[in-house]
């Protein structure tokens, strides 16, 4: 009987019904099983020099229903905090933007965005996100609760 129940312990083993290893869940993940609708995953692209902004951006609908519209803002930051206004520009803020609803279960990306600043980029930050529900639920979600729902991609 003990060897029937070692032998039942290491199929269960080979098959993966039973693990020893403990696999942390995603940020993704934890943001579905915390009820989050949305995931926004950003990451700062190689560009030619540090006075240069290359983002990427992708939006993750973790809802059951379709995100009829989606925007987060962002900012430029430099080694003493301030903000920085690109070159071209007269207002400081970045703003990702989806211009089609968002399915449940699938992403988008947004454009990427591209600017020139006169003073070196220190780092990125993620002001809010800004979303409505096909069913018209609206929803701000700001700097308290964006960690649990974004990632900064390096």
């Amino acid at each position: 009987m003990k060897h029937f129940a070692i032998f039942l312990i290491c199929i269960l083993v080979l098959k993966g019904c039973i693990s020893f290893d403990e696999k942390k869940p995603s940020a993704v993940e934890n943001a579905k099983l915390a009820g989050q609708p949305v995931f926004f995953e950003f990451k700062r692209l190689p560009a030619k020099s540090p006075k240069h902004l290359h983002l990427s951006f992708v939006v993750s609908n973790l809802s059951l229903t379709n995100i009829r519209s989606f925007s987060a803002l962002l900012f430029a930051v430099d080694k003493q905090g301030l903000i920085l206004i690109p070159e071209t520009y007269k207002t400081p803020e970045l703003i990702c933007k989806l211009d089609r609803p968002l399915r449940p279960e699938t992403s988008a990306h947004c454009n990427d965005i591209i600017h020139l600043y006169a003073s070196d980029i220190e780092k990125v930050e993620l002001h809010s996100i800004a979303l409505s529900m096909e069913d018209g639920i609206r929803l701000l979600i700001d700097r308290e609760d964006l960690k649990a729902i974004s990632e900064w991609q390096r």
